[in-house]
C-alpha cells in the first residue's frame, strides 16, 4: 500500500500536470482501492470471528441445544458467517480485478 502511494506521487510529480483525469490515474486509484477493499474485508471477517468465539465461550451446553432448534436463524448466520464471505472474497476480487483490467486496457489501449 505504501509503495503504491510512493508510486502514484513520484508519477504525478514526473508527469505534466493537467487539469483532466488521466487514465493512469483511474488505474492506480482503482488498485489502491482494491487493496483497502481486501484490508477491510480481512479486518471485517477478523472481528466476526473473534466475535463468535467470545460469544461461543459465553453459552453453555444447553443454550447451544436451544439455539440449534432455530434453523431459520442458524441458515441465515451460515450463509453471512466469516468462512462463507472469506470464501466468497477468495474469487470475487481476482474476478473482479480481471474484469476491471480487462475492461480498462481494453478501452484505454485501443482508443
Amino acid at each position: 500500500m505504501l509503495i503504491q502511494t510512493t508510486q502514484f506521487g513520484l508519477i504525478q510529480h514526473d508527469i505534466s500536470s493537467t487539469s483532466t483525469v488521466m487514465a493512469l490515474d483511474i488505474w492506480i486509484i482503482s488498485c489502491i482501492s482494491f487493496v483497502v477493499a481486501s484490508l477491510l474485508e480481512y479486518a471485517y471477517v477478523n472481528y466476526r470471528i473473534s466475535k463468535m468465539k467470545r460469544i461461543n465461550a459465553r453459552l453453555s451446553a444447553a443454550m447451544i441445544t436451544i439455539i440449534s432448534m432455530k434453523t431459520k436463524s442458524l441458515r441465515k448466520q451460515k450463509r453471512y458467517s466469516p468462512e462463507s464471505i472469506d470464501d466468497f472474497s477468495k474469487y470475487a476480487f481476482p474476478l473482479v480485478f480481471i474484469v476491471f483490467n480487462t475492461t480498462f486496457w481494453s478501452t484505454y489501449y485501443f482508443v
